[in-house]
């Protein structure tokens, strides 16, 4: 097997491998955020308006 062509696949399966670990960490957190219901915005809104109230 010619050493370049080695080098080149090794470069692109890391680069699909971190692709992959991306994606999967993007898709778990996005359903964490969504059951656990913490959503930066409202929790932003939620302590103005507590804050307003007192």
């Amino acid at each position: 097997m010619d050493p370049q062509l080695k080098l080149w696949g090794t470069i692109l399966g890391y680069m699909l491998l971190a692709l992959t670990i991306s994606a999967c960490t993007s898709l778990w957190i996005r359903y964490h955020l969504k059951r656990n219901d913490l959503h930066p915005r409202r929790a932003i809104k939620k302590k103005i308006f507590n804050f307003k109230k007192t």
